[in-house]
């Protein structure tokens, strides 16, 4: 069970989702947990039953309104299920929920864009994440949009307590990723090959770090690349969560 957590204040389900969407389509059994403030996802993605506490968007799991590890092993136990059977879960956050009370995260990211807002949110975020986890380094991930804050700036606000480590290139605003949001909710598929070539590249670079493959593991998932002749249904996933070419030794 690999625990991936994303913080900040901004909005972060649809990368979440997209990231789970293509661990999915490796073959890695995903569970996506709304521990947001807002329940972002149950208000925007979860259609469940009554009593029902896991939703299915295109064999990515999600679980809304869950803050803690506890709550989160409990909820999962009236679906019969329980974290161990999980390759990877991603932890959607607004706040410092997941900053003690829970096992050790392989990663985190830290999602921004130039929202003042948004910022002045992310430095108590960031400061309680520095104060309880004992740590001050953190991989950012960042959405440009028409108004852009200086570089540095959120670190100036900190009094350079922490690191903010660019691993990834900046994403360019573009009005069709509220359209896609949109799609999302309202048809309840994941519409990852309508993103841009920038987005997808940066998805791509989130899953292989996370997986720790490279980036031909990803394009023989999703069908891009050189490795797009080959399709989804020629792929099987192995006992290992890997993929093996069927017909093919």
């Amino acid at each position: 069970m690999n625990l991936t957590r994303f913080i900040g204040s901004s909005i972060k389900s649809d990368l979440v989702i997209y990231v789970g969407h293509i661990l999915a389509q490796m073959g890695h059994r995903t569970l996506i947990v709304d521990a947001s403030l807002m329940k972002d996802y149950q208000y925007s993605f979860i259609r469940t039953e009554e009593n029902e506490v896991l939703y299915d968007l295109q064999n990515v799991e999600i679980i809304s309104d869950v803050r803690t590890f506890d709550t989160l092993k409990n909820q999962l136990a009236i679906a019969n299920e329980q974290v161990e059977n999980y390759d990877y879960i991603l932890v959607d956050t607004n706040d410092s929920c997941t900053f003690s009370n829970w096992p050790s995260f392989e990663n985190t990211y830290y999602i921004s864009n130039d929202v003042r807002s948004n910022t002045m949110k992310d430095v108590e975020i960031l400061n309680d994440y520095m104060d309880i986890t004992g740590l001050f380094k953190v991989n950012r991930i960042h959405f440009e949009s028409a108004f852009s804050i200086p570089k540095g700036y959120i670190e100036l606000l900190l009094n350079n307590r922490i690191e903010i480590i660019d691993s990834f290139e900046p994403i360019e605003y573009d009005d069709k990723y509220e359209y896609l949001s949109q799609f999302i909710q309202h048809e309840y598929e994941i519409p990852y090959n309508r993103l841009n070539k920038q987005y997808k590249n940066m998805v791509r670079s989130i899953v292989t770090d996370i997986c720790k493959v490279g980036n031909a593991d990803v394009d023989a998932a999703t069908g891009n690349g050189i490795f797009g002749i080959f399709k989804r249904q020629n792929l099987a996933p192995n006992k290992k969560g890997l993929h093996e070419l069927k017909g093919v030794k």
